[in-house]
């Protein structure tokens, strides 16, 4: 497994940094992310939940919160080059979820 630094919007630092990748009821992939906290070292905690569920996508498709608390989520999957494209986006209210294709294989080299 590859490991990653991960910087915040609020200028935490984390080392260690690796994904868990799951599965919400309806099988749509869940992601969150784990860190070791460089103020605090030790074991490494949750940082945030990466993807959000929107109803069933198909297996490659992730919605990514991407906003409020987990502003930067985007970037780090694409900086990762886990995103492949935006396949559609989604709206509720004033925020924009994006859905979309990951690869795979790629997530899972960063994940435990």
């Amino acid at each position: 497994m590859e490991k990653f630094s991960y910087q915040d919007q609020f200028g935490n630092r984390y080392y260690d940094c690796f994904f868990k990748v799951g599965q919400y009821s309806n099988k749509n992939v869940a992601i969150e992310l784990y860190g070791v906290p460089a103020e605090e070292p030790g074991c490494a905690e949750p940082i945030m939940t990466i993807s959000t569920n929107l109803g069933k996508l198909k297996n490659n498709l992730v919605a990514i919160k991407s906003y409020s608390e987990n502003k930067g989520a985007f970037e780090l999957l694409k900086d990762l080059k886990i995103i492949n494209r935006i396949d559609n986006v989604a709206y509720f209210g004033l925020v924009e979820i994006p859905i979309c294709e990951i690869d795979l294989i790629k997530l899972k080299e960063y994940s435990l």
